[in-house]
């Protein structure tokens, strides 16, 4: 089976734009400006390392009950039913990273205790892997939740509505209407909002990279599935050649303007940072810092 020309355009645009992000970004692996564990469990000024730990440690265990629901009492072959879908890779890898960030978090609880006096403070220290594996899927994440909330919303719920058939159309929109799906496709926007102004992990447009390689490989997926079954999960590719060329331009698109957006709330967020210290630095100087009121003339 020939796959569309439209969708092998947006495989190469993933794979190039990835390829030169990521050619900065990996030469970063083994520097100095490798990511410490202090740098992704890091506080927001206004807020605290045990807030930033309790809310991670609750969305972990949320999403994860969440995930353990929808599988039911034959996890088998439900996970066989969701696993075709991009919004479940993702849902899945969001999983993983807050169990990876809650981890982070009270990992660095564990080392701020005193050393035992038969070992040294080595042994509880881990590998650099864990805080880079954090900041590659924060940063996956706080662009793809906003692109899966655009694509779902924006595109595919007023497909669903439009479609002839009343049973199809039913089926749609049962699977866009219910409780995993407003997590999957809403909640998701909270909980990476809530960690991007709880913590204070870096955030650089190289990271992009990692969006298109996670993109990519669900690419890879679909044309297994088209050459194997001959048909696409999603439905954007199966229509003229003008909505095929249509979706491989949207798609890398809603990365950038997704990205793009995350930029736009970190400086706000910095915004917010400066003025807490700035507040912080005059109430400390008891006020010095204030300007006088000029007195009044005679």
């Amino acid at each position: 089976m020939v796959l569309p020309p439209a969708f092998v355009a947006a495989q190469l645009i993933n794979a190039v734009q990835a390829y030169i992000l990521l050619r900065h970004d990996v030469l970063k692996i083994g520097s100095d400006q490798h990511p410490t564990l202090e740098e992704v469990t890091a506080h927001a000024p206004y807020g605290s390392p045990r807030i930033l730990r309790w809310y991670r440690t609750s969305v972990c265990a949320y999403v994860l009950g969440l995930s353990i629901w929808q599988l039911g009492l034959s996890p088998a072959a439900r996970f066989t039913e969701l696993c075709p879908w991009f919004t479940m890779w993702s849902w899945y890898l969001l999983v993983l990273y807050f169990v990876l960030a809650t981890t982070a978090s009270w990992t660095t609880r564990y080392m701020d205790r005193p050393p035992s006096p038969r070992a040294g403070d080595d042994h509880r220290r881990p590998g650099l892997w864990l805080p880079r594996a954090i900041l590659v899927l924060y940063h996956v994440h706080q662009a793809m939740v906003w692109l899966l909330l655009v694509i779902t919303w924006g595109i595919l719920y007023p497909a669903a509505l439009a479609m002839p058939d009343p049973r199809e159309r039913r089926d749609k929109l049962e699977n866009m209407l219910n409780f995993g799906s407003y997590n999957q496709h809403g909640g998701n926007v909270v909980f990476m909002l809530g960690e991007l102004f709880l913590a204070h992990l870096p955030f650089q447009s190289r990271y992009l990279g990692w969006v298109g390689v996670w993109t990519a490989l669900y690419f890879l997926f679909e044309s297994f599935s088209k050459i194997v079954w001959d048909q696409f999960h999603y439905p954007i590719f199966e229509g003229g050649a003008m909505q095929q060329w249509s979706a491989a331009l949207l798609i890398p698109a809603l990365q950038w303007a997704s990205f793009g957006l995350v930029l736009a709330l970190v400086s706000r967020k910095k915004k917010l940072v400066e003025r807490v210290e700035s507040q912080r630095s005059i109430a400390s100087n008891g006020g010095a810092d204030r300007p006088t009121a000029k007195p009044h003339a005679a």
